[in-house]
């Protein structure tokens, strides 16, 4: 399956240096919303797992092909539902992270707003 985006280009880049004079470290609220970001991209890179296998040519990983074609088609739809299912539930999951970041990252300018 072709995607129209990298995934990794959703990441920090790799390659980056910092003056350490006048830093601090990290606060427990910068770790989170960090961690909420490398969630959510951990969690679009396995749907996107799951939406690839649907279009796999190789089946042997999966299941033991027997002799009977019909029954081989019957395992391949079986897995490529499951495929489906799976991939969809990981984009649920970064919906609902999404969700929780937004409230949160609101919840958090409202509060420092008042300050």
């Amino acid at each position: 399956m072709d995607f129209a985006n990298d995934i990794f280009t959703l990441e920090p880049p790799s390659k980056t240096s910092f003056k350490l004079e006048g830093t601090s470290l990290p606060t427990n609220k910068d770790l989170y919303f960090r961690t909420k970001q490398r969630e959510i991209i951990d969690q679009y890179a396995a749907a996107r797992i799951f939406l690839r296998e649907t279009e796999t040519d190789d089946w042997s990983h999966w299941f033991n092909q027997v002799d009977d074609e019909r029954n081989n088609t019957a395992f391949k739809k079986i897995f490529t539902t499951y495929f489906y299912e799976t991939a969809l539930m990981y984009y649920n999951i970064v919906v609902d992270l999404t969700w929780a970041l937004c409230y949160v990252s609101a919840e958090f300018a409202i509060s420092n707003s008042s300050n």
